[in-house]
């Protein structure tokens, strides 16, 4: 059995197939990520249809974790947090405020060419659960509504239509 504290399993509705079941392992001492996805596997009996995957604003993507992902047929739920790898706080409202030519809408358009040319069907999740007390500082829900809308068009505009927006509250 897995403790609770290392994986988070779930069940949900895939557009395709019904029911798809998927995993964020956790890795465990000197596991990568695809190690603990092969071990969560093994423990459960069966391929994970989905992981789930959650980045900062400047992570890497894709990283050859993703690329094992993609090339044997799991399918990515990537959530990346409007917070960079140094603690930084992107503030919802600054990406509302952001045109074209920015660095903050260069890289809202970085993720979407990065997302459309993974070339496979992704969710994408924009700051899951932005009601949590982890996300208050960057800004109120009328915000949060705004920087999603935003970077949906953004995403449609750069023809990253293999994602699936996910809106993820608590």
């Amino acid at each position: 059995a897995l403790p609770i504290e290392l994986c988070w399993n779930y069940l949900f509705t895939g557009p395709s197939s019904g029911l798809e079941f998927g995993a964020a392992p956790a890795p465990r001492s000197g596991e990568t990520q695809q190690s603990a996805v092969l071990r969560f596997e093994s423990s459960s009996g069966r391929q994970l249809d989905t992981v789930r995957e959650f980045l900062n604003w400047d992570s890497p993507f894709p990283d050859s974790f993703h690329t094992w992902l993609r090339d044997t047929g799991r399918t990515l739920i990537l959530s990346v947090k409007s917070r960079r790898n140094n603690g930084q706080i992107i503030l919802w409202q600054s990406i509302i405020d952001a045109q074209p030519g920015s660095t903050l809408y260069t890289e809202v358009e970085g993720w979407a060419d990065r997302i459309r040319d993974y070339g496979v069907p992704i969710y994408f999740t924009f700051n899951h659960e932005p009601e949590s007390k982890a996300s208050s500082t960057m800004g109120e829900a009328p915000q949060f509504i705004g920087a999603w809308r935003k970077i949906y068009d953004i995403f449609q505009a750069r023809g990253a239509t293999n994602a699936t927006f996910m809106w993820i509250t608590t």
